[in-house]
Order: C-alpha cells, then sequence, then structure tokens
C-alpha cells in the first residue's frame, strides 16, 4: 500500500496468493492510523520495520521523566529485532523498537502412484506402488510469502508380474523407475498371450530369453516335412545371441531361438 506521511497503513503488505479455479472477485480494505505526536506526560513507542516504516505505535504515560513498566504490543507475526526493554522513560518523545517479519519453517510433500495392472487369464489383478516426495521451506508470515528448497526423489521398485502356465506376458518386467518432482501418476498394463501348441502343418517360433523364459512365438505354415521360408519376428529391444535362420522344417512341433536384451552405449 501506499506510504503516507505520518500514517501507519492496517497492513504493511498484502500477500501474495495463488489463483486457483473456483476462487471469487476479492476487495482487501486497507485503512490508515494517524502516527501520534508525543505530549508531556506520555512516550509513543515507533515500531518500526528495517526500512524505516512504521508499523505500528504504542502510547505509554506516566510522570515525566520517570521510567514506567513496559509491556510490547508487537504487531501479529513480526518479532523485535532486538531484546525489548522493560521499562521505558516518559520523555514525552519517541522511541523506535526495530521489527521485522516472523518466519516459519514449512513442509510440503506428494505421494506419486504406478497401478500395474495384470489382464490374467484367471481375471485382472492390481498392484499398486507408491512414492513419496517431499520439500521443506520458510514461510514469510506477514507477506505469506514461501521459499521452497529442491523436492526429494525416491523409485518405484522393480515388479515382476505373475506368468501363469502356458502363456506369455508382454513384458517380463516392470523396471525400477525413479520419481522426482516432474513425475506424474502412471499405469502399466500387463496383457498374456496363450503359447500356440504346434499342430500337423504348423511349426512354432519359440523365442526365448537364456532363463527359458518364452518372450514371444511365431507360428509358421506348410506341407508337413517340408523346409520353409520365414521371415523372424525378433521382439522389439530385443536380439539374436546367435545367427538366426531364414527357413524352418514344418514337422509339427517347436524351434526355439535365443534371444537377448539389446544394450546401448550410455
Amino acid at each position: 500500500p501506499a506510504e503516507i506521511d505520518g500514517y501507519t497503513p492496517s497492513q504493511a503488505e498484502v500477500a501474495q496468493e495463488t489463483v486457483k479455479n473456483g476462487m471469487t472477485d476479492q476487495t482487501v480494505n486497507i485503512t490508515y492510523n494517524s502516527i501520534p505526536g508525543p505530549k508531556d506526560g506520555q512516550q509513543v513507542v515507533h515500531y518500526v520495520d528495517p526500512d524505516g516504516n512504521v508499523v505500528t505505535t504504542q502510547t505509554l504515560t506516566g510522570k515525566q521523566d520517570e521510567d514506567v513498566p513496559f509491556t510490547p504490543q508487537v504487531p501479529e507475526n513480526w518479532t523485535p529485532v532486538n531484546g525489548v526493554p522493560s521499562t521505558i522513560k516518559i520523555t514525552g518523545g519517541t522511541t523506535t523498537i526495530l521489527i521485522k517479519h516472523k518466519i516459519a519453517e514449512v513442509s510440503d510433500s506428494r505421494t506419486v502412484t504406478r497401478t500395474i495392472v495384470e489382464e490374467l487369464p484367471s481375471g485382472t489383478k492390481t498392484a499398486t506402488q507408491t512414492a513419496t516426495i517431499s520439500r521443506t521451506g520458510i514461510k514469510d508470515l506477514v507477506t505469506g510469502e514461501t521459499s521452497w528448497n529442491g523436492w526429494t526423489t525416491s523409485q518405484w521398485n522393480e515388479f515382476t508380474p505373475e506368468v501363469p502356465t502356458g502363456y506369455t506376458p508382454s513384458q517380463r518386467v516392470v523396471a525400477q523407475m525413479p520419481v522426482n518432482s516432474g513425475t506424474q501418476d502412471t499405469t502399466v498394463t500387463i496383457t498374456y498371450t496363450k503359447i500356440p501348441e504346434p499342430q500337423d502343418g504348423e511349426q512354432i517360433i519359440s523365442y526365448q530369453d537364456k532363463d527359458g523364459h518364452i518372450i514371444h512365438t511365431q507360428t509358421v505354415t506348410g506341407k508337413q516335412g517340408a523346409d520353409v521360408s520365414f521371415t523372424p519376428e525378433v521382439p522389439a529391444n530385443w536380439q539374436p545371441v546367435n545367427d538366426v535362420p531364414t527357413k524352418v522344417k514344418i514337422d509339427g512341433s517347436t524351434t526355439v531361438i535365443l534371444i537377448e536384451p539389446q544394450t546401448k552405449p550410455v
């Protein structure tokens, strides 16, 4: 608010406020009180901020040139910079007490959730992983403004989905993931594909990792006992461990191709 010589405003500052959806128009009324001039038998106490502005005043009365007991009336959310005297001499003048904004330590936290949905052949199963991050700050109790420190970090742990016999999951592992201030809630859906059983006139190409887990299957059809050309369907982000054949004999069985995760230089 405007500074007017000889007057103190009802509030030194109008605090910052975040505007959110649903808020309505607001009006803040600021009134001004005349700063009293000292008289004989009085002492006017000026509570002054570090910029020299008089925030409020307090008038003491008593016998001229005598000390009187003093109970300070420091404005709400302000605090003296130095010690406050217990007595003040009545001189018909002014006494200045320097005050500053009170501050308070504050904290904030948020929880981020990763939901893992397993669409199993027997029904849907849901697992929930939560990670909580937090931050601390200093709030100015006069202006309402807060100076925040950085957010902490956390993580969602690695998750291994269920693997029913005869089925392959869309992913074998949901990887560990760091959580920071920019991380949002997320959902990971695991689907399951039935492992086909080879029939006469078919050959099942089974792409498996080193532990024998089936990552993907491919069905090649042709005349029983004949060699048939096919285009390998190596899953994304995987690579063959050995050379991959381009022909396969159709004998109503399964051909295994060993694969491994692709790696990229960091």
